[in-house]
């Protein structure tokens, strides 16, 4: 039973703001243009491209650019960090009609996003998360290959570069969608977590400080598709002992 609401947690939403899209499964919030505002990202499936809103003051956003994609690269996900240590957020797209992963580099000089690194997954894959996987400081992107069963590496270079993909395995048939990364077993070195679409559960693959992950094990049958949106959602809480 859920408790009853009080005045310590009631919220109330004042204004809400529709912003049009085309058949969007992700997003994702940074300040792009370093005006203390927020921006949001919203990668379209069927736009091949990822759309930029620009915040304003009174929480409007007017202006907007496209990232594009490629022709039939259907973007499903995005995360945002600053891979090349230039104090700009950086863009990674997942783009499952294409098989690969693309970087945008915020141009540093007009505010807008100029290079485009491009990185095959060899599977389609459906979404990403960023971490520091083999402790060198460094950020590193993790892919759900949810075609071949497995989640994908890349280990970055620290100038916006990555390596090529290192592959670890989430189960036979588990068609791997959605992935988080957190200290699972506290030992402050990330591991994976990952639902898998295909056999219906959420695996664990734990980290080495090496980068190497222990084999993925199975600790929820607790994953749906909340919302039908062909994505199972993960909702988890995760308790100190």
């Amino acid at each position: 039973m859920l408790p009853k609401p009080n005045k310590l947690n009631q919220m109330n939403w004042l204004n809400l703001l529709l912003l049009k899209v085309v058949d969007s499964k992700s997003v994702a919030v940074s300040d792009f243009n370093n005006d203390a505002l927020l921006d949001i990202a919203v990668p379209g499936l069927f736009d091949s491209g990822v759309v930029i809103h620009f915040g304003y003051l009174k929480q409007v956003y007017l202006k907007q650019i496209i990232l594009k994609t490629g022709k039939g690269s259907h973007p499903v996900w995005c995360a945002i960090e600053d891979f090349n240590n230039d104090s700009k957020k950086d863009i990674a797209v997942e783009n499952s009609g294409t098989q690969k992963t693309l970087v945008f580099s915020l141009d540093t000089e007009f505010n807008s996003f100029g290079n485009q690194m491009t990185y095959s997954t060899n599977s389609t894959p459906w979404s990403v998360a960023i971490g520091d996987f083999n402790n060198n400081t460094i950020l590193d992107l993790v892919v759900t290959n949810h075609g071949k069963d497995n989640v994908g590496i890349f280990f970055g270079c620290g100038n916006g570069s990555f390596s090529h993909q290192n592959t670890f395995t989430t189960g036979l048939k588990s068609q791997s969608s959605a992935v988080a990364v957190g200290y699972y077993n506290n030992d402050r070195l990330l591991d994976i977590i990952v639902t898998n679409y295909g056999t219906n559960d959420v695996g664990v693959l734990i980290g080495y400080s090496s980068g190497s992950f222990r084999r993925c094990e199975v600790f929820f049958h607790l994953v749906m598709d909340l919302f039908r949106s062909w994505f199972p959602q993960m909702i988890l809480t995760m308790m100190e002992s």
